[in-house]
C-alpha cells in the first residue's frame, strides 16, 4: 500500500513537535531567575553583645554584680540593616533576652543577594550616633547602647523570599565609664578633642550625686585630656579639673576625678585607663 505523501509529511514533523513540546517542559521546572526589580526578603539573624558595659530593664541593661555591666536585650529593640552599596534596606526587631543573645527578626529589599559573598551591616539601634540627654545613670547609658557588625547571606530562597546569614557578633561603638567625683554636684561638663558631642553636658535627675556613669565615643587606645566642669545644685557653686585617659570600645571602666573649686582650678595627672582592648572597631 502506497502511504500518501502529506501524511508522511506530517508524521515526519511529528517527532520535533514531540522534541520541543518536551524540552518546552524541563525548562519550565528550572528554578526562576532572581527578578531584577527590588523585593522584600524575610531575614532572621542570630546576634549577641559582651557583658561588660550595660545594664537596666529600661532598654538593654541591668546592673551587675560590683563593677560589672551584664547585657540583655528588650524586645523591640531596633537594627538597621545596609547592603555593600551602603543603602539603608530594612530594620530589625530584636526579641527579648535576659543575657546577650537574641534574634532579630524582619524584611530588607534588594534585587538579589549571592551566598557566600553579599554581605550586610547591622547597627542598633540605628547608625545615627548621639551621646547627649545623658543623665549618669546606668538606665541613662543603656539608651546609648550604640552596636555595630556584619553578617555574610549563607542562602536564598526563591519561593519562599527568605535570606538566611551568619551569626552576627556586635561590637560596640563607645565606651562605658563611672565617674566618682570629690564633690556632689547636679550637673557635669565633660569635654576633650575628638569626643563625640563634645561638650557633653551631663545632668542627673536628683538633686545631686557624685557618681556620672557616662558613654563616651573617641579615637580608641588614644590617650587624651579630658575636661570636667561641674557645676552644685545652687547654680552658682562650680569645680575644675582634668584628666588623662584613653578610651577601649565594648569596655567598662571607673575612675576617680579629684575637681577643685573654679577659683583654684585644680589639676589632676593621675590616668584613667580602660583595661580591655577590642581593637576591631568600626571607623
Amino acid at each position: 500500500m502506497i502511504m500518501n505523501t502529506k501524511n508522511l509529511s506530517r508524521l515526519k514533523g511529528m517527532p520535533l513537535l514531540l522534541a520541543a513540546a518536551a524540552l518546552a517542559a524541563c525548562s519550565s521546572d528550572q528554578p526562576a531567575a532572581a527578578p531584577a526589580e527590588s523585593q522584600q526578603w524575610t531575614l532572621v539573624v542570630g546576634v549577641s553583645k559582651t557583658d561588660a558595659p550595660i545594664a537596666d530593664a529600661t532598654r538593654g541593661v541591668q546592673a551587675g554584680t560590683g563593677e560589672t555591666l551584664i547585657s540583655k536585650w528588650t524586645a523591640g529593640t531596633t537594627a538597621e540593616v545596609y547592603d555593600e552599596a551602603d543603602n539603608l534596606v530594612g530594620t530589625l526587631v530584636a526579641d527579648a533576652s535576659n543575657d546577650g543573645t537574641t534574634t532579630l527578626r524582619g524584611t530588607v529589599s534588594g534585587t538579589s543577594y549571592t551566598p557566600g559573598e553579599s554581605t550586610l551591616t547591622l547597627y542598633s539601634p540605628s547608625r545615627t550616633l548621639s551621646y547627649g540627654g545623658q543623665t549618669g545613670t546606668i538606665a541613662s547609658i543603656s539608651q546609648k547602647d550604640f552596636l555595630y557588625g556584619t553578617v555574610t547571606v549563607q542562602s536564598v530562597s526563591m519561593q519562599r523570599n527568605m535570606l538566611s546569614t551568619t551569626d552576627c557578633q556586635f561590637t560596640r561603638l563607645q565606651a562605658f565609664t563611672k565617674f566618682t567625683f570629690e564633690f556632689p554636684m547636679k550637673s557635669v561638663q565633660i569635654s576633650a578633642d575628638g569626643l563625640e558631642g563634645s561638650p557633653l553636658t551631663i545632668t542627673t535627675a536628683e538633686t545631686e550625686t557624685s557618681e556620672f556613669y557616662v558613654a563616651l565615643r573617641n579615637t580608641v587606645g588614644v590617650e587624651k585630656t579630658y575636661n570636667f566642669f561641674g557645676t552644685a545644685a545652687n547654680g552658682t557653686t562650680t569645680f575644675l579639673g582634668t584628666k588623662l585617659g584613653t578610651l577601649y570600645y565594648n569596655d567598662y571602666s571607673t575612675t576617680s576625678v579629684n575637681l577643685q573649686p573654679s577659683v583654684e582650678n585644680g589639676n589632676v595627672t593621675a590616668d584613667w585607663t580602660n583595661e580591655t582592648q577590642n581593637p576591631e572597631i568600626h571607623p
